[in-house]
């Protein structure tokens, strides 16, 4: 008799570890300090259940018990009968990969038990037998149906952790089995809803835990240092402080020696291994009590923000020099004739400098408006029409040879019908103009520059493109040279020989870009340039970019 309801006390018992086990255990390796709470509390409301501490690690982190539950000094107890101050203590350790990284100690209430031992030896052999076995059949049906329930808890969460939220709970009853799955379903609905606004992050981002260790990155994270960061999740945040100076730009950052360093720097780069510019931050996540239980890094990768104040400020510097060496002539040439007189003729020569230094002047301010108005997309940037170019391209070539001696144009349209496109007027002659420019000033005296056109019909992909073709005999340019080619203010004659803004490049392939078209230039230094402006015909149904 004895034996039995020792049996049935700890089946019992057995039955609640598994329900500890399966509820607990997760959020011990999440530091979910509240979820634990919830739970224990929940737990405690299990008959006989008197007294519940939980430990991470060798730390115990939560407490709870009854009212009625006595100072004692908790001792495991090994047989129920050994219990003899009334309540039977036992431990359930947590281990991930041979490690105990938790643990949860409980205290049952037993005088219920002993009060049924020393009635049933006072009954009838007969009495008790018939008792024992009906107590035996309930409780044997009752630890069915919780047992199944636990099972089914266990199963559940195991799916979960494995990101399979297609899972069944047992919730049905008001039972402790069903509110705890009721909370645990609630738990890691809200917990998931975090971790996917985490995941979905484009910033990366690691957790770590009281004891120091990371117990959580982001794909954002993955991105920026590699996957192998997944297998840090478990290690010491020491590892990913290694990680992060091993990758920093030790030019630019000599002095920083930890990852404290790094948090007080605006941004530092690294070489993962394509250079980028992060910034750092550090949050605690504190308890209720003020105690900090765990850290969040935020690692923002800012290079493309970095670079473009990089271009802003070189612009900036490279305009205000562009712009002071027309406007020094101006100013220059100006007060000499105001504090001298001079003869007509070199009156007539400073006022001729003046006007064209002027004329740079307006020319590099409207280009660097015409610009600034094409990069900003604004609307009307273009007026659109549809039609063929053939007389845009006739007139620049005639106003170029008209305008200048210096070399010999061949204007060699393609003599099949021309396709219809979709462009600006004023835009396209713009574009094409700065490319015939170019063409002449960078050609030697008596040199050809020819015009042609060509169409291409890529059948695969039912695109065709009409491309105004124009080569010269020039001076021509290096890969390097062809590399920066569109690049504000940037001449491949260094010397400064030809005149010129550095603009005009950039001008052509910014209305190339809302024409929905693009820039070939093939070049080999002293052997001439070819420059073929591309826009897709009407019928190759691109919407152009520029419609306002």
């Amino acid at each position: 008799m004895t034996a039995s309801l020792s049996k049935q006390f700890y089946t019992h018992t057995e039955n609640l570890s598994e329900v500890i086990r399966t509820s607990i255990k997760p959020l011990i390796l999440t530091d979910n300090l509240v979820a634990i709470d919830e739970v224990t509390r929940s737990l405690l409301q299990l008959q006989d259940v008197a007294f519940i501490r939980v430990f991470s690690y060798d730390q115990a982190i939560l407490e709870v018990n009854r009212d009625t539950y006595p100072q004692r000094k908790f001792q495991l107890d090994k047989q129920l009968l050994a219990a003899t101050d009334g309540y039977y203590d036992v431990e359930y350790i947590f281990q991930v990969e041979n490690t105990a990284v938790g643990k949860v100690q409980v205290s049952f209430s037993i005088n219920q038990q002993r009060a049924l031992l020393m009635d049933a030896n006072q009954k009838l052999v007969m009495t008790a037998v018939v008792m024992t076995t009906i107590g035996l059949l309930l409780t044997w049906l009752l630890a069915e149906q919780v047992s199944n329930k636990i099972q089914l808890l266990e199963h559940a969460s195991n799916r979960i952790a494995q990101g399979d939220a297609r899972v069944t709970l047992p919730l049905d009853g008001h039972d402790e089995i069903a509110r705890t799955g009721r909370a645990f379903k609630n738990m890691m609905h809200q917990i998931k809803e975090k971790y996917e606004a985490l995941n979905l992050s484009p910033d990366g981002i690691l957790i770590v835990s009281a004891q120091h260790l990371i117990t959580y990155t982001n794909p954002a994270l993955h991105a920026m240092f590699g996957t192998h960061v997944k297998h840090l999740i478990g290690q010491t945040l020491n590892e990913f402080e290694q990680l992060l100076l091993r990758t920093i730009d030790k030019r630019s950052h000599e002095t920083v020696e930890s990852l404290e360093d790094l948090l007080h720097l605006t941004e530092f780069r690294v070489h993962l291994p394509d250079f980028k510019v992060l910034k750092c931050i550090k949050k605690r996540v504190n308890t209720n009590d003020g105690d900090a239980f765990s850290e969040v890094l935020y690692l923002r990768d800012i290079t493309h923000e970095s670079e473009i104040d990089r271009m802003k400020s070189e612009f900036l510097t490279t305009a205000a020099h562009e712009l002071r060496t027309p406007l020094a002539s101006v100013m220059g040439y100006s007060e000499l004739l105001m504090v001298n007189e001079y003869p007509e003729e070199k009156t007539k020569f400073v006022a001729d400098t003046i006007n064209r230094q002027a004329q740079n002047l307006k020319h590099l301010v409207d280009d660097l408006l015409d610009i600034a108005k094409i990069e900003a997309r604004s609307n009307a940037v273009l007026e659109l029409n549809h039609g063929n170019v053939r007389q845009l391209v006739k007139n620049c070539c005639d106003y170029i040879a008209a305008t200048s001696s210096h070399c010999e144009l061949i204007f060699e349209p393609d003599n099949c019908a021309w396709p219809i496109i979709e462009f600006d007027e004023h835009k396209l002659e713009q574009a094409v103009m700065n490319i015939l420019s170019n063409a002449y000033k960078y050609s030697k005296q008596n040199g050809i520059v020819i015009v042609d056109t060509v169409v291409i019909n890529q059948e695969f992909d039912g695109l065709s493109w009409f491309g105004i073709r124009i080569t010269d005999q020039g001076i021509g340019m290096n890969q390097a040279q062809l590399s920066r080619v569109g690049e504000k203010f940037y001449r491949a004659d260094n010397a400064g020989s030809v005149p010129g803004t550095g603009l005009g490049m950039a001008l052509t392939c910014e209305i190339l870009a809302l024409h929905s078209g693009h820039l070939d230039i093939t070049s080999q230094p002293n052997q001439g340039t070819q420059v073929t402006l591309w826009i897709p015909t009407f019928e190759a149904d691109i919407k152009v970019r520029g419609y306002g």
